[in-house]
């Protein structure tokens, strides 16, 4: 990962100049999962205990 300030400074500007924020970048990427999804229940979520049993 090359984190030197040019580097940083480049990819800054080339999202600044795009129009799309790190934030803008990731709410998109969060809406996409969001459609992904037909259905929802919290009653479908695993326990505690069943979360952290070993696999068989």
């Amino acid at each position: 990962m090359d984190t030197s300030v040019s580097a940083l400074v480049k990819q800054f500007l080339s999202e600044l100049a795009a129009g799309e924020s790190e934030f803008e970048r990731l709410k998109k990427k969060e809406q996409a999962l969001r459609d992904r999804i037909a259905a929802f229940r919290a009653s479908d979520r695993l326990g505690r205990d069943e979360v952290h049993e070993p696999r068989r």
